[in-house]
């Protein structure tokens, strides 16, 4: 996933051990593997609730519905309807302006 080699970890380990000291160095990465199961877990649960809402009969509806207007518009956009040109109403009358009055 994040592909990281063998030794970009032992190139981290050695980083964190001169940073943290030998004599913390086991509570760090016991707290790392605790976060990293807490990661997992919830990503795990976000899934399952996913997948719950995905087999929803509403949702199926909602989705169908939604695919049904796409081949719709779809269709439409490649066979558009034959709209009749409407004709053109005549000018109306012209009206000439008014001459100024002087006086």
């Amino acid at each position: 996933m994040f592909d990281i080699g063998f030794w970009e970890l032992a190139v981290v380990g050695v980083v964190a051990l001169l940073v943290v000291g030998p004599e913390r160095m086991p509570a760090m990465i016991r707290t790392a593997g605790q976060w990293a199961g807490k990661v997992q877990r919830i990503a795990r649960e976000l899934r399952n609730e996913i997948e719950r809402e995905a087999l929803n009969p509403e949702f199926k509806k909602l989705n169908a519905d939604f695919l049904a207007e796409d081949r719709r518009l779809k269709e439409l956009s490649r066979n558009p309807p034959q709209v009749q040109p409407q004709p053109v109403p005549p000018p109306l009358a012209q009206v000439s302006p008014k001459p100024d009055d002087e006086g």
